[in-house]
């Protein structure tokens, strides 16, 4: 299938073993430089990236009778507990950005593949995250009840858990949370941007030998004045919209 479709971006969200249960197969080599041959494929784990709760692999792909070879990234959630949901959002969400990223990197038209164990509690919650907040971005709305619904038409059972569901709700609101302070963060430095010019524009004008030869002292001071409050009001300005 990963061939067939030409998939670029594999996530998973279980772990192989769980509470003693094996939950899925290891289907990839976990080390660096490692090979699995499996049929008529070959898999080679080129690299991998660790963070504190989850490994993204940098997989590569070769057919037998093939020269093509291609490259996957492999996103493994390793903190997120069958049926329950992870400790906290901020992994999370910086998970899904990096699945983002690579999706944006490798430029992929194919779909992302998703997995836990029965595919159904993490992988739903999952998407029911992915899906708001392209829904926030994009609309800037959210409606995570008919977001769930839809989701069930098509795969019963989706976002498994009340938790699951609860936390789907959480990692939304802290999502918009960080949006709502980089914007504030990027106003912030557009003031500051403002008083910069204002600033090199007063450092021109003291340095300006038409200050210090022609323009006397108090007439000086007068004049900074002006600019002063001229930009101070151009910056007000800008804070209120």
């Amino acid at each position: 299938m990963i061939w067939q479709e030409n998939i670029s971006i594999i996530v998973m969200t279980t772990n192989i073993r769980e509470s003693g249960t094996i939950k899925c197969y290891p289907y990839w080599p976990s080390k660096t430089n490692e090979y699995l041959n499996t049929g008529l494929y070959q898999i080679e784990n080129e690299n991998s990236d660790e963070y504190d709760s989850f490994i993204i692999t940098k997989l590569l792909l070769k057919k037998i009778n093939n020269s093509e070879i291609r490259t996957i990234y492999h996103a493994h959630y390793l903190k997120w507990p069958d049926h329950g949901i992870p400790t906290g959002t901020k992994d999370a969400l910086l998970f899904l950005e990096k699945v983002e990223y690579y999706k944006e990197l490798t430029m992929t038209k194919s779909p992302i593949l998703l997995h836990c164990s029965a595919g159904i509690g993490r992988t739903g919650t999952f998407c029911a995250i992915d899906i708001g907040i392209k829904q926030y971005l994009n609309e800037k709305t959210l409606d995570i009840p008919s977001t769930v619904v839809k989701m069930r038409h098509e795969r019963a059972g989706s976002v498994q858990t009340e938790d699951q569901y609860l936390f789907t709700y959480l990692a939304l609101m802290d999502f918009i949370k960080e949006q709502k302070a980089i914007q504030e963060r990027i106003n912030n430095l557009e003031i500051t941007d403002n008083q910069k010019s204002l600033i090199q524009r007063i450092k021109t004008l003291n340095n300006s030998s038409l200050i210090s030869s022609a323009i006397e002292p108090d007439r000086s001071q007068s004049l900074l004045e002006q600019i002063s409050s001229t930009n101070s009001n151009g910056i007000n300005r800008n804070i209120r919209k």
